[in-house]
């Protein structure tokens, strides 16, 4: 899997300084897991199921059940559990599959485990978030907004994001205007999902990817180089009180005129 799978290893090591910094330093001292990377990934591929079309859809929804002393660890680093979602989503669109809604991690206490053993299951939960051709083009929802989360064009202009809809493209009325001939007049659009900034590709000529990743829609995390067809953004959030100084211009994301 390359990249991905050396994101994973990179993910591993951090769940790993997590455990042993949390609650395992009051257990007594257990044997490192091993290949929780592996079977993160296993569980989607054992759940691909075959749609009415014949599309193989992976697994949406996954629970850890872990002992009840790690759970509150693994609770408290949401961050680094939203990482292996987009991990699994990256991972899975690699492959050919499709998911209904973004990957959700959840946390299930077990008392029947040991410290430091994670077990994973996956299965498809209903959908919840509608599909790209469906999504609303303006107006506002009642979903939390990512803090702080700007884009940068040309690595010098700065769009601070606050919109829970924002439509990227080269037709004047987008939010984000990119005046790129490869850019399509309605390229993508960016939509605040579960406190988190997801993209999506609205039928481009050029196609948008993410990392290097071509795909239709994707959660958005920090550092993610955003190509559409071959303009690059790079997405960030800022958790300090304030944004940082811009190195160039900063433009502010505006709703539609009305």
């Amino acid at each position: 899997m390359g990249i991905l799978k050396l994101t994973l290893d990179q993910l591993e090591s951090r769940l790993q300084s997590i455990i042993e910094g949390g609650a395992g330093r009051l257990l007594p001292s257990q044997q490192r897991p091993g290949g929780f990377s592996d079977n993160l990934i296993l569980a989607m591929q054992s759940g691909i199921h075959l749609d009415s079309s014949g599309k193989r859809m992976a697994p949406n929804l996954y629970s850890l059940d872990v002992h009840p002393a790690l759970a509150q660890t693994l609770r408290d680093n949401q961050d680094l559990l939203d990482e292996f979602a987009n991990i699994i989503w990256r991972a899975g669109l690699s492959d050919g599959l499709y998911f209904i809604t973004s990957p959700i991690i959840k946390i299930n206490a077990d008392p029947d485990l040991p410290y430091q053993q994670i077990n994973v299951r996956a299965w498809i939960a209903p959908q919840q978030v509608e599909e790209t051709n469906t999504l609303a083009l303006s107006g506002s929802m009642d979903t939390p907004i990512p803090s702080h989360a700007y884009l940068i064009l040309d690595g010098k202009n700065i769009f601070a994001l606050s919109q829970p809809v924002i439509n990227i493209g080269r037709r004047v009325d987008n939010h984000i205007v990119v005046e790129d001939r490869r850019v399509s007049r309605l390229h993508a659009q960016l939509r605040a999902v579960q406190g988190l900034y997801m993209i999506f590709d609205l039928d481009s000529a050029g196609g948008t990817f993410v990392n290097g990743v071509k795909l239709t829609q994707c959660a958005l995390f920090s550092g993610d180089v955003i190509s559409l067809a071959g303009v690059e953004l790079i997405y960030g959030q800022d958790t300090s009180e304030a944004m940082p100084p811009p190195p160039g211009a900063t433009e502010p994301v505006t709703p539609f005129p009305k």
